[in-house]
């Protein structure tokens, strides 16, 4: 009886600690909401990434911190990512423009 109730106490402190991707990004969602540049935004994205490379969403929000970041290359590769897993979201489009424009250069002194 007692290892019957050791295993089912084991079990269920185990699933507790086991989190889905989709946990991982709704937390980063959270933090990216109150301040997209929050130090743990990348850290849940990359765990979500790690456990489900195939969404789309969680590319396109650690998108949009690399951008907030100034980090453009970044932002460009990821939103291109999104666009690859879902072709049928415009907003991806959108956003991987707005990262590559905001990576060029300034044209200063040039008409």
């Amino acid at each position: 009886m007692k290892k019957i109730f050791i295993t089912v106490f084991l079990l269920s402190t185990l699933s507790l600690f086991s989190q889905t991707a989709n946990d991982y990004y709704k937390e980063a969602k959270q933090l990216a909401d109150r301040d997209i540049k929050h130090y743990n935004v990348p850290k849940k994205l990359k765990k979500a990434i790690a456990l489900d490379s195939t969404n789309a969403k969680y590319y396109a929000l650690y998108g949009k911190y690399s951008i907030n970041k100034k980090q453009y290359d970044n932002a460009i590769l990821l939103y291109k990512k999104a666009i690859k897993l879902d072709s049928t979201n415009m907003e991806y489009y959108w956003l991987l423009s707005k990262a590559i424009l905001m990576s060029a250069t300034p044209m200063t002194g040039r008409l």
